[in-house]
Order: structure tokens, then sequence, then C-alpha cells
């Protein structure tokens, strides 16, 4: 969660960085305004919504949560709008999340403060079936992979993906109905090739799997970490954690 634009983190064995964030508005491709910290923007966060008690067979849809501040009551966001998060300032951008489409606005009265929800692209598959998709009588499980990403707009890539799970072929086409929603026919996908699936930043429809040969990301020791136990009397001051460097970012 990024909650304010000039933020100083102290990270896990890192040095203080300073991150810049803001959220752009937009009405299909023409950028409307850009809300800051100095300005309307009150925080933003990205969530990543999935599955708990699966290892592979399901896809992870970004969740972003905006908060702005409209004393003048002139913004006029609906869900015919997109979002983008973004980081960086001057001529140095990062956009490391996909579009979000809004589904949510709502305003306290009190307050004047807006506070809006949208999703990205995975988020809409529910309103699709694959009857959708038009898909010939015989296919590949690539095949429908691709004609997804191109239902959605978005390239596709795959990610520890080396055998040759997506051209396991159907002749005379898979056990679809039709009637499956575009979420059901991604999640029947991942299931098939062992793989999860996600927007990455990139924007493209992203196949992945888990890679068991590699190297943990994090080795957790008592220097990154400590417990501490009810009932003892401990104060804790500037403590600041990050879950993945760049995304959930918390600060005090």
């Amino acid at each position: 969660m990024i909650s304010a634009e000039n933020v100083f983190l102290d990270c896990i064995n890192s040095p203080v960085r300073r991150i810049y964030g803001r959220v752009e508005l937009y009405e299909n491709s023409t950028h409307l305004q850009t809300f800051k910290h100095s300005d309307k923007l009150k925080s933003f966060s990205v969530e990543r919504v999935g599955e708990n008690s699966k290892f592979f067979g399901f896809g992870i849809c970004h969740k972003l949560n905006v908060k702005l501040i409209d004393t003048k009551r002139e913004l006029n966001i609906t869900t015919a709008h997109t979002l983008e998060a973004v980081f960086g300032s001057g001529s140095d951008y990062m956009y490391p999340f996909p579009i979000f489409k809004i589904t949510e606005v709502h305003r306290d009265e009190n307050t004047n403060e807006l506070s809006i929800t949208a999703y990205d692209a995975l988020y809409w598959c529910e309103r699709y079936t694959v009857a959708d998709l038009g898909l010939p009588n015989s296919y590949s499980i690539g095949d429908v992979a691709v004609r997804i990403a191109s239902f959605l707009n978005l390239p596709i890539a795959y990610v520890n993906v080396n055998d040759n799970s997506f051209a396991k072929y159907y002749d005379g086409g898979a056990n679809f109905e039709g009637s499956e929603t575009l979420r059901e026919a991604l999640n029947a996908i991942a299931e098939a090739t062992q793989t999860i699936y996600y927007i990455n930043h990139n924007w493209q429809l992203t196949f992945k799997r888990l890679d068991r040969d590699g190297e943990a990301v994090l080795t957790i020791d008592k220097e990154k970490y400590f417990n501490l136990d009810s009932g003892t009397n401990r104060r804790l001051s500037a403590v600041c954690s990050a879950t993945e460097l760049g995304d959930n970012v918390i600060a005090s």
C-alpha cells in the first residue's frame, strides 16, 4: 500500500528509499487527469485476489483501491473510466500494474471523500463465455489460451513452462459446453497445465508454473524476523515491512 507521495521507507535490509506514487484517470485511451498526494490523492493500494488453498489451477486478479478528496465536488468519475497506478517522478515513470477498470465509486457526503474500486481485465472475464470465443471444431490448449488473450486485447506470455502441456490437441474439441465463463475456461487451462495465470506489468496474460528447482527468493533468519510474546513489556518503534518490495509496501 502506498499511502502518500514522497514516503520514506526503511525496508528489510535496504537503504532509505523514496517512492513517488500517483493515479492516472483515463476515458478509453484519453488521459483525463493525474491525482497526486499534493492535490486530491489521499491513498491507494493494490491487492492480489486469488485462491489460498491451491498451488495451481487458478488466476490472480489485481484490485485497486483509491481514496480521493474532492471538497469542491468537481470530479465526475464513473465506471466508464479506467485507472493506472504509477510510480516515479519527472520523466522516470514506472507502470508496474495492468490497467484497472472501475467497478464502484462511492462519495462520503460528510467529507467529500471518493472511494473507488477497480480491477484488472481478469475480473471482467466473468461477463463472457466460451461461446463468445468462436472456437473452431478442433484446437489445442494453447489455441484457447491465445484466443482468450486476444479477446481481452492482451498478448500472452509463459513463465517456467518448458514442456508441451499447452500443445495438447483436442480433435473435435474439449468438453466445453459453451456456457462456461472465460474465467472458468482459464481455470481449466491452468489446471491442465499445472500453472497459475495473471496479467503482468507488461499487460500480458501470463501463465506461470511454480519453479520447483529454483532457489528461495528470501531466506528467513533471525536478522529479518523476531517473535513478540504477549504479556511481555516491549516497545516497538519505526517498524516498516514489505511482503513483495515495490508492490505491497506499508509505511508509517
